[in-house]
């Protein structure tokens, strides 16, 4: 399999476990190029906002496997349980679950979150009304979560027209020297 039909597949299979959270009612995004570029320092394959859209999320990574080797040995080590915990010496416990187990806590962990006046998710993203300058008006239902993006770091434009990178590896190297 080449590049780019790993990169597809990833995409796929992350666009898949986004509308898994949307579809039990549970805000998530997948971060732009996959956490390769490390976007606003999360290099994370998918954000899970499990405790509202105005609370940090759950930066998580998403993994997938034709054959499932490593999968299998984890689902038999599993077996009918809800939870598998595992532990390498001196390091973290980490919890495994399965889908049906992660949703019912999801579920039950939006029961009781507090509500604080946010709207929800579909309304955040809407298109801005033209009359409130792009929920710039105070209003905290109109607001957008995120932060704005950092500003871009200034490029020096060669002569070329190249935004600050040489053309080819050949010129790279003479660049160096």
């Amino acid at each position: 399999m080449s590049g780019a039909k790993h990169r597809t597949k990833g995409n796929r299979v992350e666009r898949e476990i986004v509308e898994l959270h949307l579809s039990i009612g549970v805000h998530a995004e997948r971060i732009p190029l996959s956490g390769a570029s490390r976007y606003q320092d999360n290099g994370a394959d998918v954000d899970v906002y499990a405790f509202g859209v105005s609370e940090c999320p759950l930066r998580s990574e998403v993994k997938a496997r034709k054959g499932g080797g490593g999968f299998r040995l984890l689902d038999r080590w599993l077996g009918t349980n809800d939870v598998l915990f595992l532990r390498a010496d001196r390091s973290d416990a980490l919890a495994v679950l399965p889908w049906r187990v992660y949703a019912g806590l999801l579920k039950e962990i939006a029961k009781w979150r507090p509500e604080r006046n946010v709207p929800p998710p579909g309304e955040i993203f809407a298109a801005p009304a033209a009359a409130d300058e792009g929920g710039r008006d105070g209003n905290p239902k109109t607001a957008t979560p995120n932060p704005a993006h950092p500003p871009r770091k200034a490029q020096k434009v060669l002569a070329d027209g190249n935004e600050g990178r040489p053309p080819n590896r050949v010129a790279a190297r003479k660049a160096r020297t």
